[in-house]
């Protein structure tokens, strides 16, 4: 997804209050406005497929907590600050959803936000109802920039916020005990929308994560498909130019026993209806009374010698039609050699020629 396309969406607590919106092009607002009509206001049908879309959920509904393990790798800080928040809930742990920050300094805190599982899934439910996937999720005390003194003060999604260094909460839920004589530091809407544009690329925080994280289609390599599509193209091109080479041999093979069957039986006084070729799997050629011969086209992978051997073995059928020593002779006249070393070949070899199929 690319930020140079986004839109930014600032939930309110109330559902009968509107949505603020925000949108983004190349790291600049654009437009602005509220309701659920953001692509009507722009001029637009649909977002753009890349467009990055950025919830901030009600700040009333998303407690920041900070914690600190120094002694812990960070990962396993990370891990044991999200279990110390979950146990710390109001309600029971598996119906709460933390969300921890990427921090690799042990010696810095952990930032947590924790909500309820149920809010998480409205959000997300009434994104997809708006044909939206959000992309980030980022809390919205944290679209204010913690001040070095103080508190920080915006309006975010309608409500006021404040930010401390390790705080963050809403202004309505401020106990006078929690914030005491510090300043109060008026933070404007420009810098919070500066905030939530960083965010787009650089996210403080971002909730979509665990149960909740987007699934990410694989990014398709342009490059790798076209150099899959061209090896596919060749290999179905050498497969079809060996397919159609195999073809012009078979056919070129079935007109050499047709001319060698129609010469030899000429030599010899002998008259042939026709002469075919097919894929027989129990003989090498076959002679009918009518003078229509048949030979298997597997006969063109075998040697010339043998090939002449079984043309006159058919055509010694036309004089007799069966496998008397008159036709045997015949077949040996015909032939003008001794045919017992082709069939030895084809008794040899004649089980590899019906590997081939056609």
């Amino acid at each position: 997804m690319s930020s140079r396309d986004a839109l930014i969406l600032f939930l309110p607590e109330a559902a009968e209050l509107p949505v603020r919106w925000m949108r983004v092009i190349d790291g600049a607002l654009v437009q602005s406005g509220e309701g659920a009509n953001w692509l009507a206001a722009c001029g637009i049908a649909a977002l753009p497929e890349q467009a990055r879309v950025l919830l901030v959920p009600p700040a009333a509904l998303v407690t920041l907590h900070w914690m600190a393990y120094p002694d812990l790798p960070p990962r396993q800080g990370r891990a044991a600050a999200r279990l110390a928040v979950l146990a710390s809930g109001l309600l029971p742990a598996d119906q709460l959803f933390a969300a921890v920050d990427e921090n690799d300094d042990p010696s810095a805190p952990h930032l947590i936000a924790l909500a309820s599982r149920s809010d998480m899934q409205h959000w997300m439910l009434w994104a997809q109802n708006h044909g939206l996937d959000p992309d980030i999720i980022v809390p919205a005390p944290l679209l204010i920039e913690a001040p070095e003194q103080g508190l920080g003060r915006a309006m975010i999604g309608g409500a006021a916020v404040l930010r401390g260094e390790n705080m963050a909460l809403p202004e309505d839920m401020a106990l006078p005990e929690l914030i005491a004589d510090a300043p109060m530091i008026d933070v404007t809407t420009g810098m919070v929308e500066g905030r939530a544009i960083a965010a787009l690329d650089r996210p403080p925080l971002d909730m979509r994560q665990g149960d909740f994280a987007k699934r990410v289609r694989p990014a398709l390599d342009r490059r790798a498909l076209q150099r899959i599509a061209v090896w596919t193209g060749m290999i179905l091109f050498l497969l079809l130019a060996t397919a159609l080479i195999w073809l012009a041999r078979q056919h070129s093979e079935a007109n050499r026993l047709d001319r060698e069957s129609l010469a030899l039986a000429r030599d010899h006084g002998l008259v042939v209806a026709s002469v075919g070729v097919g894929d027989p799997r129990s003989r090498w050629g076959s002679c009918a009374a009518s003078g229509a011969i048949r030979y298997s086209w597997r006969l063109i992978l075998a040697p010339p010698d043998v090939r002449r051997a079984t043309v006159a073995h058919e055509l010694a059928h036309l004089l007799h039609m069966d496998h008397s020593s008159a036709f045997h002779a015949a077949h040996r006249r015909i032939l003008g050699a001794d045919p017992r070393p082709a069939r030895a070949w084809l008794r040899a070899h004649g089980a590899s020629l019906h590997r081939y199929r056609a």
